[in-house]
């Protein structure tokens, strides 16, 4: 069974029961689930037992840390819920922001140890945030962490060869990777990565997609947003996996068309899947 519940501030939570919440009950033993950064944060339940016969598995996601939303008391909503999992998908921190460095175009014209030091300086606070802090340095939850386009610059598709990408992606490891949890299985020399839990019928594929993707202004047809190589991982992925688990595919950007339709700024919002549709088929259809 699985269910699933947006994160609610502890004191607007009733009196904690020993069963999940049943907002959403499916039970094919082949499923795959897609998370992004759909909604703020939420939780996540399931179980090889009906929810009522037992606390169940929990999966706590959110992404898109503002530091203009500090504190983030989120965390306290998650720590709440009891998580054996966090998945943070995307955007730890906004560094270009304009109240942070005055805009994109003072970004791009950094030299590289100063994006570093921005880089660094905007990590050290984040991971310094009390409520964040606490999740990420108790014994449980596992922790897990992806980018987006934030820890670069907004809308980033310029590919992993540029010195901008070099030293975000540095510095993004060196935060991030000590804070993972044995359950991640990685592969050399990329951030994509799977999680996995035998005993709780768990597998999962975190999506990097801000490494690889073409650039938006390409052809459809012939866009990619992982690349050849973690396209075919994935596929990999959702063959071996066992059948009787839950499989997710984790991506920090939107799976869905809503944004292809959105305004940012009076201005088309270009970054999600709706913008490479013909490798989101692909994937969709396997």
């Amino acid at each position: 069974s699985f269910s699933t519940r947006t994160a609610t501030p502890p004191h607007m939570v009733p009196t904690p029961s020993r069963e999940p919440p049943t907002a959403a009950a499916l039970t094919s033993a082949a499923c795959v689930a897609f998370l992004a950064v759909v909604i703020p944060a939420g939780v996540l339940y399931f179980s090889e037992e009906e929810p009522s016969e037992g606390r169940g598995f929990r999966i706590s996601f959110g992404s898109c840390l503002h530091h203009r939303h500090r504190p983030w008391r989120v965390f306290s909503s998650m720590e709440y819920f009891g998580p054996d999992v966090v998945i943070l998908m995307g955007d730890l921190i906004y560094s270009d922001w304009d109240d942070i460095n005055k805009g994109l175009d003072d970004v791009q014209s950094l030299s590289e140890a100063e994006y570093e030091s921005l880089l660094v300086n905007l990590y050290e606070e984040a991971f310094l945030e009390e409520h964040l802090s606490e999740i990420v340095s108790a014994e449980k939850p596992d922790t897990f962490f992806m980018w987006d386009d934030h820890e670069l610059m907004d809308n980033y598709d310029q590919g992993p060869n540029t010195p901008m990408y070099k030293v975000a992606r540095r510095v993004f490891e060196n935060y991030t990777n000590p804070r993972s949890s044995i359950h991640r299985r990685t592969f050399k020399g990329h951030l994509f990565y799977e999680i996995d839990y035998p005993e709780n019928r768990l597998s999962a594929f975190v999506l990097d997609t801000r490494s690889y993707r073409s650039r938006v202004s390409a052809n459809d047809k012939d866009k990619t947003m992982l690349g050849t190589l973690q396209l075919r991982k994935l596929k990999y992925f959702l063959l071996g996996a066992p059948r009787q688990h839950w499989k997710f595919i984790v991506s920090s950007v939107m799976w869905n068309d809503y944004a292809a339709s959105a305004l940012e700024d009076g201005e088309e919002y270009l970054d999600g899947w709706a913008k490479y549709r013909t490798e989101r088929e692909d994937i969709f259809t396997f």
